[in-house]
């Protein structure tokens, strides 16, 4: 999945690289959920649960984006040293939001206290550019062009949770 946290209070962190890539310090959070010692259950609601869906109906579409800026709301630079923001571009807007709340002070890992339930899908990533052709048809249906394969992917995705998650 995307997120290299814990994914249950009392779980082994991952080992993570941001100590010794210089680039990624001021960037990387640690979520308030995946602390050693946990928020207490008092703490601010609404909680947030961010389903840990497969590549494939997120951030893969960011591997196979058509311009560098697309996509995305942030860009290193050559050096690797500088973050650049990207405030402009619409279609940022689903990766910003999925990253937001992975370290967000109210996301939940626990869903049974959760009061809403995310569903990081990066539909508009796959869209752009709107009424092109895919390269394939990704997801089973009755046209290639981008608009419906989002469609036909929002539906397996909807499969996806009906047979993995019990919440």
């Amino acid at each position: 999945g995307t997120d290299c946290m814990r994914k249950v209070a009392g779980a082994a962190m991952e080992p993570s690289m941001a100590a010794e890539r210089a680039w990624l310090q001021d960037v990387v959070q640690i979520a308030p959920e995946a602390m050693p010692k946990p928020p207490e259950a008092t703490r601010r609601r609404p909680l947030i649960f961010v389903y840990d869906l497969p590549p494939e109906f997120n951030t893969r579409f960011l591997q196979y984006r058509i311009q560098r800026r697309a996509c995305v709301y942030r860009l290193w630079g050559a050096s690797n040293n500088e973050t650049n923001v990207e405030r402009q571009y619409l279609y940022s807007l689903e990766p910003y939001l999925h990253e937001a709340l992975l370290s967000s002070a109210h996301r939940t890992f626990d869903p049974e206290v959760a009061d809403f339930f995310y569903v990081p899908v990066y539909t508009a990533c796959f869209i752009y550019p709107v009424f092109a052709y895919a390269d394939f048809p990704w997801y089973p249906g009755p046209s290639e062009i981008r608009p419906m394969q989002a469609s036909m992917l929002l539906l397996e995705v909807l499969r996806h949770l009906q047979t993995t998650y019990p919440f």
